[in-house]
């Protein structure tokens, strides 16, 4: 029996479930098990992932949808966006204010009506109209309260994806594709798709110089470097500077733990918040 089956096995023990809708979920290496799990099994309905997505590389297409999840400061936040980009099965990625950690209880409960209107689709369970209808209201005034253009034609383009079989989605989209044509979201489409790139590089660079600290110059360099995105990680007021500093200096942290040399680690202890592990107390 594999871990899948052995854990619904317990759970159908437990407690009074319908076999045919058990659920993974996980946070950053919890998700990569919890999505490990599903892709292992041919039960599991359907995997809440926040923080992290698969556990070796990534894919075009799996048989089951994911809710996925990320902070704006989360080092992992690349790898959400990425796995939004490029997964083609059923999939919703949400981000919320924060780092690498669970999402909010407001947009776990967003996950969990996503997932109610995917198991209508599949046919996992009955079409209840009632629900359907009270999840479109909520969805339509969340993308209607949306203060950016890009903001809300992606919740428009969400809404026409998440309720296509369910509910005519002619307006939602129709509306997506009017805002999609607005100069001013193809502005902050171009801008979005800069500050990846300008992220990548300079994670690229930061990298490059912990790798090669035995030579003195490199270190001295990347003690400054640091000291840089330190500056913009504290800075009073949120930027796509500040967030993409955060997110690569907390990315410094965790794929270093491993390397032993002190300096190297009073860097990053400068790095670590405050009762972290290894940081200030």
């Amino acid at each position: 029996m594999n871990a899948a089956k052995a854990m619904t096995a317990d759970v159908n023990q437990r407690f009074p479930i319908d076999p045919k809708r058990v659920y993974t979920a996980g946070m950053s290496g919890g998700a990569r098990v919890a999505m490990k799990l599903a892709m292992d099994s041919d039960t599991i309905a359907g995997v809440f992932a926040s923080s992290a997505g698969f556990p070796d590389d990534p894919r075009e297409s799996v048989r089951f949808p994911i809710f996925g999840s990320a902070g704006t400061d989360d080092f992992n936040h690349q790898e959400m966006h990425e796995l939004d980009r490029d997964l083609k099965s059923p999939h919703r990625v949400e981000y919320f204010d924060g780092g690498h950690a669970w999402l909010p209880v407001e947009l776990a409960t967003d996950g969990v009506e996503w997932m109610e209107l995917e198991a209508m689709k599949s046919g996992l369970r009955p079409r209840d109209p009632k629900l359907i209808d009270s999840i479109l209201d909520k969805r339509v005034a969340r993308a209607e309260a949306q203060k950016s253009g890009l903001d809300q034609m992606r919740e428009w383009k969400s809404i026409a994806t998440d309720f296509q079989g369910l509910k005519d989605v002619l307006q939602y989209a129709g509306r997506a594709a009017v805002l999609e044509h607005e100069e001013a979201v193809k502005e902050s489409l171009k801008a979005e798709h800069l500050a990846e790139e300008r992220e990548l590089q300079i994670t690229a660079e930061l990298y490059q110089l912990r790798d090669r600290m035995s030579n003195g110059t490199s270190f001295a360099k990347l003690k400054d470097r640091v000291a840089q995105l330190l500056a913009q990680s504290k800075a009073a007021e949120d930027s796509t500077g500040r967030r993409i500093a955060r997110r690569v200096l907390t990315g410094l942290n965790a794929s270093s733990r491993s390397i032993r040399d002190p300096a190297f680690q009073e860097l990053l202890n400068q790095i670590r918040p405050p009762g972290a592990p290894g940081g200030p107390q």
